[in-house]
């Protein structure tokens, strides 16, 4: 299906949001891990519904919504 065709691409924030949570799940009811922030972009590595799981290029890996972000 069209989810895994952005796995392996790199996302950012979405412009005109300030930052969007980063949880341990891909789910809001999962813990909260980090921020994503403007400056930072990570890469897709598994969808789960609307969530996209992300590795950080120094090591973090987390959950974000897909609406608050944009792949490249």
């Amino acid at each position: 299906g069209a989810t895994g065709t952005v796995v392996g691409k790199t996302l950012t924030l979405k412009s005109g949001t300030s930052s969007a949570n980063l949880r341990g799940g891909p789910g809001t009811t999962y813990d909260k891990v980090g921020i994503l922030l403007p400056s930072e972009e990570a890469t897709i590595t598994e969808v789960s519904g609307d969530w996209y799981h992300i590795k950080f290029s120094y090591g973090l890996e987390a959950w974000v919504r897909n609406d608050l972000v944009t792949v490249k």
